[in-house]
Formats: C-alpha cells, sequence, structure tokens
C-alpha cells in the first residue's frame, strides 16, 4: 500500500490508517482513488515519501481519544464492573506507547500473537469453557492491522530502496557485486 501511496500522489498517514478500516476502509479506498494522478519521475514518489515520513498522526490519536472517551461513558452509564475501566486504562497506556515507541509497538504486536496463539492452542486441546473464544476473530483482527499500521506510527523503520535511474540492471549483471 505504500507503494502504491507513493505512486498516486497520497501523503496522509490518517487516509493510511482510515483505509485498514474494515468496510469504511473500502468506501475511503474509492474516493482516494477519484482524486489521485499517477506520478512519472522517481523524484516525484520521493517526494511524496518524505511527504508522508513528516505527516502529522494527530487525526488518527484524536480518534483513538474519541472512541476511548465514549467507551468510558457507556462503561459508566451501564455500570459496568471497574476491571473495565482498569482495562480501557490500559488500552490507552498500550496505546501511546507503541505511537511513542517502536519498543510499544512490538510489545503491542507480539501480546496480540500471544494471546491469540493461546486461545488458538485452548480452540484446538478443546480446554476451557468456551467463553473466550469471542476474542479469536478479534485478535485475529488486531494482529493484522498491527502489523499494517507500522507505517502510520513509525514510518522512519522503513527504507525507501528504489532502482537507480541512471544505471538501469542489464541481464546477465550479478545483483550483488562483490567489492574488491
Amino acid at each position: 500500500m505504500l507503494e502504491y501511496f507513493a505512486s498516486y500522489n497520497i501523503s496522509s498517514r490518517f487516509l493510511y490508517w482510515f483505509l485498514l478500516l474494515p468496510g469504511i476502509g473500502f468506501i475511503a479506498w474509492l474516493i482516494a482513488n477519484a482524486e489521485t494522478r499517477q506520478l512519472k519521475t522517481f523524484e516525484e514518489r520521493e517526494q511524496c515519501i518524505r511527504r508522508f515520513s513528516t505527516a502529522p498522526i494527530d487525526g488518527v490519536i484524536a480518534v483513538y481519544l474519541i472512541f476511548i472517551a465514549a467507551r468510558i461513558i457507556f462503561s459508566l452509564a451501564n455500570h459496568l464492573p471497574g476491571g473495565f475501566l482498569i482495562v480501557i486504562f490500559l488500552s490507552m497506556a498500550l496505546f501511546f506507547w507503541m505511537v511513542r515507541s517502536r519498543i510499544g509497538y512490538y510489545f503491542n504486536f507480539w501480546i496480540t500473537i500471544l494471546f491469540f496463539g493461546l486461545i488458538l492452542l485452548m480452540l484446538i486441546t478443546g480446554s476451557g469453557d468456551g467463553s473466550y473464544f469471542i476474542l479469536y476473530p478479534l485478535l485475529l483482527l488486531n494482529a493484522i492491522q498491527l502489523f499494517l499500521v507500522l507505517p502510520v506510527f513509525h514510518f522512519d523503520a522503513f527504507s525507501y530502496l528504489s532502482y537507480e535511474p541512471e544505471k538501469p540492471w542489464e541481464p546477465g549483471q550479478d545483483l550483488f557485486p562483490e567489492n574488491s
């Protein structure tokens, strides 16, 4: 998707994140495709990648805070147990750690994979009462979205590797020449 963004002059991290939302993302994809033009030169694509890397993530954080506030209001209105509020505040802490640090991102990702694996193991072995199986699709979706959302929060983890336009590869050349 990043290559598509670079090729079609889309440099919004919010739009990248928004496209990952199930259902809504498809509609956003149609709108994004209606207003784009394909970039022809390497320099234009590289400038688009630079704009993407410096684009703010404030919109993503604002939407997250709105959803968290709605969850807190819902839990208070429905007199849900206090443990629910602890889970909300823990998820807020993990989210902000993920936004600020790549270590936080990897922690979120691997914890999700660990819980996904544990539930899958319990599902295969038939242990437990089955009430936690509802978490299985949610953890799968969360793991996929965490994998895809890395460029939004930590674009510096990527290196934009491209071809050298003035030195195209010729058939028969070694892709990994030895330095002597």
